[in-house]
């Protein structure tokens, strides 16, 4: 089934994360910020807390993996006290951030809360955005790319000490309290961070007409900068590949594969099947003979899980089961209502169809061909195997590290992988709008339990044999750190 886009901390870190969350909503409230434009409506305490009603029931009755990594009892503590503090009428972006505090609590990627459409559409049509990409390398924020032709005074590699009123620690600080990710993991986290940022900013803060910039330049000396923001619609588009593998053979002996996402794809009017081309592409590993092949797994965000053990059949020739168990925990409940007429039939019929109810009253799918012995796939690859991995390998691409970790398949070079090895909570996604604020939680139904060796902490991800992460002057000259430390490994082997 394909997947989309969990232990405890301590009862004080929580009560600690809520005060400070808190404190800073009321700052908000006492200032006159840019929020306050916003045409965002503003929603009484009754309204408020019904769809908190909603939001904490739907979790309750959908979620298949909601105390994984937090106990009930922390968890509850967590949605009493958020649900304590609805007294007065709030906008919903202030609603909003209440929410992103308990989703990041769940410790699931795959559980998000967004705003309602039309704050979404009015933030990407009329939000003013910061207009250039940012880069989190050890505790600090640098320019990365410009998102538009005129020259700004911040220049690419240069580092961000204050955006506005806010110091760059206070904004990565925000990273653990509101960022949804997997378990204990904070490379993911970091990377959904740098990747929606200009959006992210807009959500908490408000948007701006200029940006005050204080930052470090070429020598290091402290300066500031006004820039101005701009429309979603005036920045360059990112440049981005839509092939979803790609082979070539940057030396005589090794042979590169990008597996960008496990999905098939289209390039202008031709569709691509994804296992077809991967046949072809191991068929040219094989008729090439080299001894080394490097598999870049950075910024895999998952995919089918079939298409994952797929290409895992092609490294291992024997049979495996991919997954121990895919668990669901309800085929009926009253919060049904408040999704899509299409989710709510797929779960039903789902349940009916392709599950079975157990001694512990969960529901175990029974007919994913991920639950069944695989078959290698030829022609197969004996060679010496290197994975590049980060915190952007999440989901499908998460689960096919974690097989190549448990059975010793490959070496591993990069940072801790954005998934965590144990499994996650995805599969079939449904969408719960809450019925006042109209703000849209996005919760996965499925518990998948990875069948790998217990070698891993809970709550993490796979960690790289050889950690590397590039240096931002790397980064900027359009150096590939990882891959460039990976051949040199092979060439002095």
């Amino acid at each position: 089934m394909a997947k989309s886009v969990n232990r405890n901390n301590s009862i004080l870190g929580y009560f600690s994360g809520l005060i400070l969350l808190f404190s800073t909503f009321t700052s908000y409230a006492q200032v006159d910020t840019p929020l306050n434009r916003l045409p965002i409506k503003t929603f009484s305490s009754d309204q408020l807390v019904k769809d908190f009603e909603v939001f904490r029931g739907s979790l309750e009755d959908f979620h298949a993996g909601l105390y994984w990594y937090t106990s009930k009892d922390e968890l509850d503590q967590v949605f009493d006290d958020v649900h304590s503090t609805l007294n007065d009428s709030l906008s919903e972006l202030e609603f909003f951030r209440k929410l992103t505090f308990v989703t990041s609590k769940i410790r699931c990627g795959h559980t998000v809360i967004r705003t309602s459409i039309p704050t979404r559409d009015h933030i990407s049509q009329a939000g003013k955005l910061l207009p250039f990409e940012i880069k989190i390398l050890n505790g600090k924020m640098y320019m990365l790319e410009s998102r538009i032709d005129e020259e700004l005074p911040l220049k690419p590699g240069m580092e961000i000490l204050k955006i506005n009123e806010y110091t760059t620690d206070s904004l990565l600080r925000l990273v653990s309290n509101v960022v949804s990710g997997d378990g204990f993991i904070e490379t993911n986290k970091i990377k959904r961070f740098e990747r929606y940022f200009p959006f992210f900013y807009v959500s908490r803060f408000g948007p701006a007409d200029e940006y005050k910039i204080d930052y470090l330049d070429e020598q290091g000396q402290k300066k500031s900068a006004q820039i101005n923001a701009r429309l979603a619609s005036q920045l360059n588009p990112k440049n981005s590949s839509q092939k979803n593998l790609k082979l070539s053979f940057p030396d005589n002996n090794i042979a590169l594969l990008k597996v960008r996402q496990f999905q098939n794809w289209k390039e202008g009017k031709k569709n691509f099947r994804f296992e077809k081309e991967l046949k072809d592409m191991f068929q040219k590993i094989s008729t090439s003979e080299v001894e080394n092949l490097v598999i870049d797994m950075r910024d895999n965000l998952g995919g089918d899980d079939n298409f994952g053990l797929r290409l895992f059949s092609y490294l291992y020739d024997q049979p495996i089961i991919e997954f121990k168990e895919q668990t669901l925990i309800t085929n009926k409940s009253k919060y049904f209502k408040y999704t899509k007429e299409l989710n709510r039939t797929k779960a039903i019929f789902y349940h009916m169809l392709f599950t079975k109810k157990g001694d512990d009253s969960r529901f175990y799918v029974r007919h994913a061909k991920t639950l069944k012995p695989s078959r290698p796939s030829f022609p197969q690859f004996s060679g010496n195997v290197y994975i590049l991995i980060n915190g952007g390998t999440y989901s499908t691409g998460a689960d096919f590290v974690a097989l190549m970790k448990s059975y010793q398949l490959a070496t591993f070079i990069g940072e801790e992988v954005g998934g965590a090895y144990y499994g996650n909570t995805s599969g079939d996604l449904i969408t719960v709008k809450l019925p006042h604020s109209k703000l849209r939680l996005i919760l996965p139904l499925i518990n998948y339990r990875t069948n790998v060796k217990p070698t891993e902490k809970i709550g993490r991800g796979v960690m790289p044999d050889y950690p590397k992460t590039p240096a931002i002057t790397d980064l900027v000259s359009g150096i590939d750190t990882e891959l460039e430390f990976t051949l040199e490994l092979i060439n002095n082997k």
